[in-house]
């Protein structure tokens, strides 16, 4: 093979790989959706990540308008290492997250938008851990 030809061949890998790595960041996929007693807004838990052995899965729970996408940002929880995930709505404006495990990196207790009602219409969100530690197995 010429040097020509190499470096051709080297070009196009380096731009698969790029493209390989960007398609594997950007993947998202909808778990599960609940929607609230009064159907006004659904609870949207999305999974991203998981490009390969040494990176998992992150794990994103959005409250969005009923029937609407989440967007790019506005999450109420953001975990990984989560397990036995669900969501309960204790009541129309009340979401309780259930979880045996989870690394929390970030909770909004509160949610609301102008969509809904001008910010008047309050989703009350609350963590419900289940298992003995919340951290499960990680860290002992």
């Amino acid at each position: 093979m010429g040097a020509r030809a190499g470096q051709w061949v080297r070009r196009r890998l380096v731009l698969l790989l790029t493209l390989s790595i960007a398609a594997c960041g950007s993947a998202s996929d909808e778990m599960w959706r609940v929607a609230s007693p009064d159907l006004k807004v659904d609870a949207v838990f999305m999974r991203s990540g998981g490009g390969g052995p040494a990176v998992g899965f992150s794990y994103k729970l959005f409250i969005v308008p009923r029937g609407t996408k989440p967007g790019k940002s506005g999450e109420c929880l953001v975990a990984d290492n989560i397990g036995s995930v669900s969501a309960v709505w204790a009541r129309p404006r009340k979401l309780e997250i259930r979880y045996d495990r989870a690394r929390i990196f970030s909770f909004v207790n509160f949610w609301s938008s102008k969509e809904i009602d001008n910010f008047k219409y309050v989703v009350e969100l609350q963590l419900v851990p289940t298992g003995p530690s919340q951290l499960g197995e990680l860290y002992q």
